[in-house]
C-alpha cells in the first residue's frame, strides 16, 4: 500500500502538497479525500507508539521481575538512581528515554 510504504520511508507527517499528490493517486481506486490521508497518518503514529508503550512495558515488566536483560544494560522505574533528580516524579517517557540510550535496538520495530 502507498500509504505504508511512504510510511516506512519515513513520511510521518505529510506536508499538504504530498497529501494532494496521495489523494489524486488513491482516488483512482474509490472516493478520498485529503483529510483521509491525514488521519491515516496521525492513526498510524498512534498505533506505532502504543505498540512501542506496551514492548517497554512487557520489557520493563521482566527487568523488574528479574527475567530479561543483564540489569546494567537497562535501569527499573523503580530504582530511582536511574533517574535524573528533578522536582517531578519518574515518568514512561524517561524510563523510554534510558531505556532506549542503554539499548537502542531493543525496541526496533518487527517488520511482518
Amino acid at each position: 500500500m502507498i500509504l505504508e510504504e511512504m510510511y516506512r520511508s519515513g513520511v510521518r507527517t505529510p506536508s499538504a502538497q504530498q497529501i494532494q499528490q496521495i489523494t489524486a493517486h488513491l482516488s483512482n481506486y474509490g472516493r478520498i479525500e485529503g483529510k483521509n490521508v491525514f488521519y491515516w497518518f496521525q492513526n498510524h503514529k498512534a498505533r506505532e507508539r502504543q505498540k512501542l508503550r506496551r514492548r517497554l512495558s512487557r520489557h520493563y515488566q521482566l527487568l523488574c521481575s528479574g527475567h530479561s536483560l543483564p540489569h546494567h544494560q537497562l535501569y527499573c522505574m523503580q530504582d530511582a538512581t536511574a533517574f535524573p533528580q528533578s522536582r517531578h516524579h519518574a515518568t514512561p517517557t524517561h524510563s523510554l528515554h534510558l531505556v532506549l540510550h542503554s539499548h537502542p535496538t531493543l525496541f526496533l520495530p518487527s517488520h511482518q
